[in-house]
């Protein structure tokens, strides 16, 4: 049996896919990245992915939310939303420094299980997943920095400025096109791994959805001024449904599980600070909630250990490499 955990982007709404784990990680005594053969985040599930995959607790990535995200969110008030119109709303330098502090010098190759974090690169029109060796083709992503991986996946457009690589690639944030990374997952379980669909169980740990007004007993007619607030989140909102559907039409309804808040929370953007406490709520409910199907089905023993296909001896350190989609 197989075991994947997909978390999905969301910015300050990963902090209730962090509380969930860490409240799971309390209860049974356990560590995460422990009971999972590949882990896959996006955006700030790939931060989060990446701190599992280092071996962390997911109580230490809750922590480092609360502790980092006022410093890195400064000034998110109507002079922050004014300059969002005209450049980057916050600058990459604070979240940088949290990130160094947080990683250190650590690199991809040191993650102790598989793991997927997909960017966009934006210079070349094509996609591209940061991986782990998990497989004999994959060796060019081993030494790239957590710190650079995470940069170039949180780099939200209208938020952040894209990551520009050493080679000059420009990446943005991977919940453009793989917000809900489980399908991701699947596809790289099936295809490239060739483990047998029927021996693989997903846990997809999705963000509070926006709540969409359209169709509620309003005017059908929509026209482009309204669309560009919302058009985003209608996107993001049918990603991650379409994600989990075609999982479970590639594994089977019952192998896939989407943990999702039971409770909505209205128009909490990205950088809204201010709902952490909320949102940490939120994933220790649901966690409770959850927990004794959960024990039985991810958390009954360890995985196997992970052995890389190649290891970072022998090859030379640098910033991240952008290469073919899938490498």
């Amino acid at each position: 049996m197989r075991r994947i955990l997909a978390i999905d982007g969301g910015g300050i709404k990963g902090v209730f896919a962090a509380s969930f784990l860490a409240r799971i990680e309390e209860l049974l005594g356990r560590r995460t990245s422990d009971h999972f053969d590949l882990i896959a985040g996006t955006s700030a599930g790939g931060m989060i992915a990446m701190s599992l995959a280092l071996g962390h607790e997911a109580s230490v990535a809750v922590e480092r939310y609360q502790e980092a995200a006022p410093r890195i969110f400064r000034g998110s008030g109507w002079f922050g939303h004014i300059r969002r119109v005209l450049t980057s709303k916050y600058s990459v330098a604070p979240l940088r420094r949290e990130l160094n502090d947080y990683f250190g010098p650590a690199v991809v190759g040191e993650s102790q299980t598989r793991l997927l974090v997909p960017t966009l690169d934006v210079s070349a029109n094509r996609v591209h997943i940061y991986k782990t060796s998990h497989h004999p083709s994959l060796y060019l992503d081993i030494t790239a920095s957590a710190v650079e991986v995470v940069l170039a996946a949180v780099a939200a457009p209208t938020y952040f400025p894209l990551y520009r690589t050493r080679d000059g690639s420009a990446m943005v944030d991977g919940s453009l096109w793989a917000h809900n990374p489980s399908l991701l997952a699947v596809i790289e379980a099936i295809s490239l791994l060739d483990w047998p669909r029927g021996g693989i169980d997903v846990l997809s740990i999705g963000t509070p959805p926006e709540e969409l007004t359209w169709g509620k007993g309003r005017s059908p007619h929509i026209g482009a001024y309204e669309a560009s607030f919302t058009l985003a989140n209608l996107f993001t909102n049918a990603q991650q449904v379409s994600a989990t559907v075609n999982c479970r039409q590639l594994l089977g309804e019952e192998r896939v599980m989407r943990v999702e808040p039971s409770s909505r929370l209205r128009n909490v953007p990205l950088d809204g600070v201010d709902s952490i406490p909320y949102l940490k709520y939120l994933g220790v409910l649901e966690a409770e909630r959850q927990i004794d199907w959960l024990r039985d089905r991810f958390f009954t023993e360890p995985v196997e250990r992970f052995e890389p296909c190649h290891r970072l001896e022998g090859h030379k350190q640098t910033a991240p490499a952008t290469a073919a989609a899938g490498s």
